[in-house]
């Protein structure tokens, strides 16, 4: 995984259940704008040549724009073209979203979604510990991950990477980073404007630039010096895209931002470790049970994901969670089982309580404090639409503290999203692109997010 998901480790704006990512938020407060794109109908059924792609895409957006002109002002002042899925991006009134939706030329709208990621990686380092080392044959050595993919059997052959460009498409790339050299050739700050040098104020793209094409260091092992390459590719040349902010996060339209921008500047290989994986949640906590109480929260659960008429979003499952405060003493001993004495419950839409045919109950995480189930859709079709609800009853004589119980409904991409879209139109104008899966394997299966849903991607988990 270290290794092809240097295109992606991370990526992923995952359904974690830390999170809370509604889509649109409903109703908006007086005076808000919503950011949307509106999706040509005229898509390219084969695709010549990238300067072909852009020339159609914004002479078809001419007219678009002119009706959105008249349908609502403000918003055609803020229109943006993309070529690269025939798209314009806006902010609109919500009270016109069904006008715009309906114009000559719209096959339809989709919500500006949040992408993020969720890579455990924090932090980046300078050095590289001796551990990390293999040294396969006389002469070279490498880090374990590259050694353990068997790239070196590659390199043998004299591919290195040298000729090809890989545009990470992440938060930045460290352009000081001694892994590099002089190998970052161009950088474009899609979030502060800051193009005056490579810069990563957060170290995940700097962390997936190094696994791709992270170059050769000289090192002091117990005083031999050794030259270790770092990345799969170590003689290509890199490009960064910085879509993504410090904390991680970035909107779809910085995410085309960054791919336009790399195709334009002759990106071979484009690695996105980023996605988004939608959630609908309601959460409630800080709060005490005590012996012989419940709580119940609710969460309205539908087939349509808020905002989403043309069904890009699948259905996949409810998470529930329960996370009990934590009372490990100063010294270092575990509290006895925190969760033995609650009972957990949970009602689907028709008010059925959910059994093992329906629900998950294995629990995702090795805590003691913490619990969490999954209802697939799949299981749960019947009792998919309305109102669930998760009760949790102290069945003890101690009071319990209640850190954190919440539900979210889970959707994913159909594939056919805008960014879905533009991932596949960059590959089939000769692009690899490596995407990341996201890290939620731990949910089980359908965790993939956009746009690791596009078909004709390299999806990595």
């Amino acid at each position: 995984m270290v290794l092809l998901f240097v295109l992606l480790l991370a990526g992923m704006a995952s359904a974690l259940p830390d999170d809370n990512r509604t889509i649109i938020h409903d109703p908006l407060p007086a005076g808000e704008r919503v950011p949307i794109f509106l999706v040509l109908s005229e898509q390219p059924e084969q695709l010549v040549s990238f300067n072909q792609l852009k020339t159609d895409a914004l002479g078809r957006q001419t007219q678009v724009v002119q009706s959105v002109r008249a349908v609502d002002p403000t918003a055609a002042k803020t229109a943006r073209s993309y070529w690269i899925a025939n798209a314009v991006w806006l902010e609109a009134d919500p009270a016109t979203l069904d006008r715009l939706a309906a114009l000559p030329g719209v096959d339809h709208i989709e919500p500006d979604l949040t992408v993020t990621l969720s890579d455990p990686v924090a932090e980046v380092a300078s050095t590289i510990g001796p551990d990390y080392i293999r040294r396969p044959q006389i002469g070279y050595a490498t880090v374990w991950s590259v050694d353990y993919i068997e790239a070196p059997s590659v390199w043998k052959n004299g591919t290195t990477g040298e000729g090809v460009t890989i545009a990470i498409i992440d938060t930045g790339i460290d352009g000081s980073h001694p892994a590099f050299g002089d190998r970052i050739t161009k950088f474009a700050d899609f979030i502060n404007g800051d193009n005056s040098s490579a810069y990563d104020d957060h170290g995940h793209g700097t962390h997936c630039a190094g696994t791709a094409a992270g170059g050769t260091v000289t090192i002091d092992r117990y005083g031999d010096k050794y030259d270790v390459a770092l990345g799969v590719a170590p003689g290509a040349n890199l490009i960064g895209a910085k879509v993504l902010d410090s904390r991680g996060s970035g909107n779809f339209n910085t995410v085309l931002d960054g791919a336009q921008w790399a195709i334009d500047n002759g990106a071979d290989v484009v690695s996105m470790s980023l996605g988004a994986y939608v959630t609908d949640d309601n959460y409630e906590g800080g709060f005490s049970l005590g012996e012989g109480e419940n709580r119940t929260v609710s969460l309205n659960v539908s087939s349509e994901m808020v905002g989403d008429s043309e069904n890009l979003y699948e259905p996949q499952f409810v998470i529930g969670s329960v996370r009990v405060e934590d009372y490990t003493t100063a010294a270092g001993y575990d509290a006895p089982d925190l969760l033995e004495n609650l009972t957990i419950s949970v009602t689907d839409a028709r008010g059925n309580i959910a059994s093992g045919a329906e629900i998950d109950w294995l629990g995702f995480d090795s805590k003691k404090n913490c619990y969490y189930f999954k209802a697939p859709y799949a299981s749960n079709t019947a009792g998919w639409d309305g109102v669930w609800e998760i009760n949790i009853t102290n069945t003890g004589a101690v009071p319990v503290g209640i850190d954190r119980v919440g539900l979210s409904e889970c959707y994913q991409s159909g594939g056919e999203t805008i960014l879905d879209s533009t991932i596949n139109n960059m590959v089939r104008g000769g692009t690899v692109v490596a995407l990341a899966a996201g890290n939620e394997g731990w949910y089980g299966t359908a965790t993939i997010g956009t746009p690791g849903t596009a078909k004709d991607a390299i999806t990595v988990g």
